[in-house]
């Protein structure tokens, strides 16, 4: 669609480029022009319009090669920032309640709250408040 608007432009360009120099060289004589000065130009105007046809296709290829760089880019700058966020989350939480992380260890290894704090000696309430709160972080 921006290719098609593009040359679009460029067609109203060349054309108000020839009424600006119509208007202005009107007092002169018009020739006319043989045959082969008219397939000369067309010619022309044809190799002008294929090589600027050309140079937007390459650079219409160049600019979706640079955005799907930055897309890229912008992906793993999110995925670096989120597992910077749950490594300091995790620091964080040890630090506020350090009895956190060894809960989160051993529920990590599949013991139950009752198994955890019959380990931990401490009460079944505390060890599910702490945990509660280590979620909310």
């Amino acid at each position: 669609m921006d290719y098609i608007m593009a040359v679009t432009v460029i067609v109203l360009i060349v054309g108000l480029c020839v009424m600006v120099y119509s208007f202005f060289m009107k007092d002169e004589p018009i020739q006319t022009a043989t045959s082969n000065d008219a397939d000369k130009a067309m010619e022309e105007l044809n190799n002008l319009s294929r090589d600027v046809f050309t140079e937007f296709d390459e650079k219409y290829k160049e600019l979706l090669f640079l955005y799907e760089m930055l897309d890229s880019k912008k992906n793993d700058s999110r995925k670096e920032v989120r597992e910077a966020a749950k490594k300091a989350e995790t620091k964080l939480s040890a630090f506020v309640n350090p009895k956190l992380k060894d809960i989160l260890e051993l529920k990590g290894k599949g013991m139950t709250v009752n198994q955890i704090a019959k380990t931990l000696n401490m009460g079944q309430g505390e060890v599910q408040l702490i945990m509660n709160l280590g979620r909310n972080r």
